[in-house]
């Protein structure tokens, strides 16, 4: 797998869950797992 794609997805995910912190950190909690695990 590619580096640059590998930084790539840990950056989206990166800004995915920032922003689901800044929106709810209740959602922000069960939303992680479900991104993580699915």
């Amino acid at each position: 797998m590619p580096i640059i794609y590998e930084i790539d997805a840990i950056y989206e995910l990166g800004v995915v869950l920032t922003h689901m912190i800044s929106t709810s950190r209740d959602q922000h909690q069960g939303l992680t797992w479900r991104i993580l695990f699915i």
